[in-house]
């Protein structure tokens, strides 16, 4: 038995690295908010003079433009994470296809937990024979799909193994 693994990406970072962007700039406001508050919780104990109320307000301002960021940047994850669903469910004709394959075992296409830009693939071959006819073959047709839809980085890598095919009874 062979194991096929991969990971497909979208070729979409730039949008990924702007919702990082906006979420460390929302972080930083938040912290510069918080220590502004600290700020005058420590003066107004003492009755000093002090702009209570402009500081207040810029804190508040602050926390506001955050949750902006924020918000934004969240936009951005989840318009990346629709696309690579619909992506998914899209690939579902070419699981059944790769599943009918000669020599396939078993083949999944997955969308990762922790990444919205990733896709796994995994397949369980007969033999290295079948697995090579397949990645000549219909594999291809699944690889043009996936570059066409923005899916450029695809790695795959392939590892023997001693599971025993299933035996009917």
């Amino acid at each position: 038995m062979i194991i096929l693994t991969g990971r497909v990406e979208q070729t979409i970072s730039n949008k990924l690295a702007q919702a990082v962007h906006l979420e460390n700039e929302a972080n930083t406001l938040f912290s510069e908010a918080s220590r502004l508050e600290k700020e005058i919780d420590r003066y107004r104990p003492i009755g000093a003079t002090y702009p209570f109320d402009e500081k207040y307000a810029e804190a508040k301002e602050m926390k506001i433009l955050g949750n902006d960021k924020r918000s934004e940047a969240q936009t951005i994850r989840l318009t990346i994470t629709k696309i690579r669903n619909n992506l998914v469910h899209e690939l579902q004709k070419y699981v059944h296809e790769t599943n009918t394959s000669p020599g396939c075992q078993t083949f999944v296409v997955t969308p990762d937990n922790f990444h919205e830009d990733r896709i796994w693939i995994y397949g369980l071959w007969q033999n290295e024979l079948t697995l090579e006819n397949y990645l000549a073959g219909p594999f291809l047709k699944m690889k043009q799909y996936l570059k066409k839809n923005g899916f450029q980085k695809i790695e795959i890598s392939k590892v023997p193994s001693n599971l025993q095919a299933p035996t009917s009874h």
